[in-house]
């Protein structure tokens, strides 16, 4: 059903060619205010590799909230890209990029996001328990207020873009190539992982363990998009993980150095995704559940479109 709603409008090979240089492109022009900013406040070259290693603006001295706007205002554009690429490039409706049911089903989004948030939020108060020591409250009311104004408005954009573009776009127009649905699941799950690599986690915390991590996310948004035949539930999770990890609980080595409620002093990079593991069974159990998913073969079936040979 998700993938049959791709055939809708104009899907040749160079309009998808042209979409994703289209965003590449805007992607690059929405840097360019942050890479101004960065030079009229820098005094020398070793301020500007201190920002790179870490991306923490405050340790240049600028606002950290500043710097979360000027991060985020590439995928704030890129979004709105995306919105012209469905619409005139393509010309298919917008929906179709979301869900395969006909409607976009927002108490699906506000379950996933819920349930998501509960899950963290017990896993951390666990470790919290555990551990006490490794975490130091980092409150200050003037920085903290218009972060979670930037975050609840604008993080969700960010992350509705890296979910349309890659669980809704990307997946739906390799699907109508491929055979079978793993396919366009591990191919997109695997360039979600290589997207980040830039990410200062890598450095922190090695190539190993990081990327393995972000390939796992983009299955996890993968499978879901594919037994609930929408994105719906993916963008419910990806926007309350973002906005827990900008507001409530940072890391040394994070991309979000944000002036979060709490900082741990020490991310453990092997323990920590182990937890996110167990998270994500537990959430797939209850949505499976609450949604009558189908059974889990549904992943490995062949892709049915009306224009593919049976």
């Amino acid at each position: 059903m998700f993938f049959a709603v791709a055939e809708k409008g104009r899907n040749e090979f160079w309009r998808y060619l042209i979409s994703i240089i289209l965003i590449i492109t805007v992607s690059f022009i929405g840097q360019i205010p942050l890479a101004l900013f960065l030079v009229s406040r820098m005094t020398d070259f070793s301020d500007l590799e201190k920002f790179q290693k870490g991306l923490d603006f405050s340790e240049i001295g600028i606002d950290p909230n500043i710097g979360l706007l000027f991060m985020l205002l590439p995928f704030v554009l890129c979004f709105l890209c995306m919105i012209f690429i469905v619409k005139v490039i393509h010309s298919r409706p917008f929906l179709s990029v979301l869900t395969g049911h006909g409607r976009f089903n927002r108490s699906k989004f506000l379950f996933a996001l819920i349930i998501m948030f509960l899950l963290l939020l017990i896993t951390e108060l666990a470790l919290y328990i555990v551990n006490p020591d490794n975490y130091e409250l980092n409150f200050n009311l003037r920085l903290f207020i218009p972060l979670v104004i930037i975050s609840i408005f604008l993080l969700p954009l960010q992350t509705s873009f890296e979910e349309i573009f890659m669980r809704g776009y990307l997946m739906q127009g390799i699907g109508l190539i491929a055979k079978y649905k793993w396919i366009p699941l591990v191919i997109t799950s695997v360039v979600f992982g290589l997207m980040h690599l830039m990410n200062p986690e890598i450095d922190e915390f090695g190539l190993w363990l990081t990327i393995p991590y972000y390939i796992g996310f983009g299955l996890l948004m993968g499978i879901i998009t594919i037994m609930d035949d929408g994105i719906e539930i993916p963008l419910g999770i990806h926007a309350i993980v973002n906005i827990y990890g900008s507001t409530l609980v940072t890391f040394q080595g994070s991309t979000m150095q944000t002036p979060a409620l709490f900082r741990m002093k020490v991310y453990d990079p092997v323990l920590l995704p182990i937890l996110f593991i167990i998270i994500s069974i537990v959430f797939l159990i209850i949505v499976a559940k609450k949604y009558k998913w189908p059974r889990w073969g549904k992943i490995f079936e062949r892709i049915a479109l009306k224009n593919m040979d049976s």
